[in-house]
């Protein structure tokens, strides 16, 4: 009895996490049409493209060496990190900032218009003078993260392309 009631549990547990749109994290419906894609970066070696890379292979995409008429071609353009005064400490040192993390990228189909992208995330970053070799490393995994955040962007922009 416990076994058929345990079997049950699962199965309810697993229709009702399907049935409300569960999906885990970094998985997105990558169209047909982008199974296979060129990825034209200003630096192949920047972390923003290792990490649409990364996302692009996991979600079963074959990243193509050279570009071809038949695939598309996603056109990573240079990123940019600026920071804005947000308040200032008595002593009119920083106290806060605002990290603002932006790039482009054009999404270049076969027989289509190109259609450019702009992507932006912006963050708040407390500044510490007395802890500055710490405050330094914290603003180093926050931009990390920004751009992981910004990677994710894309991937949910191309599988979002084809629904509308």
């Amino acid at each position: 009895m416990n076994r058929i009631l345990t079997l049950l549990l699962c199965v309810t547990i697993t229709l009702v996490s399907t049935g409300c749109g569960f999906r885990l994290r970094g998985s997105y419906d990558i169209p047909a049409n982008m199974t296979q894609v060129h990825i034209a970066s200003w630096d192949e070696y920047a972390e923003l493209t290792r990490l649409v890379e990364d996302r692009l292979k996991v979600n079963s995409v074959e990243i193509l060496k050279d570009p071809s008429q038949e695939h598309p071609i996603l056109l990573l353009k240079r990123d940019h990190l600026n920071e804005r005064n947000l308040s200032l400490f008595s002593d009119g040192q920083v106290a806060e900032y605002q990290l603002i993390y932006g790039f482009e990228f054009d999404l270049i189909e076969p027989n289509k218009d190109p259609v450019q992208h702009n992507i932006e995330v912006v963050r708040q970053y407390q500044d510490d003078p007395n802890r500055a070799l710490a405050k330094e490393k914290e603003k180093r995994l926050l931009v990390s993260e920004m751009r992981a955040e910004a990677a994710d962007r894309i991937l949910r922009i191309i599988s979002s392309s084809h629904s509308r």
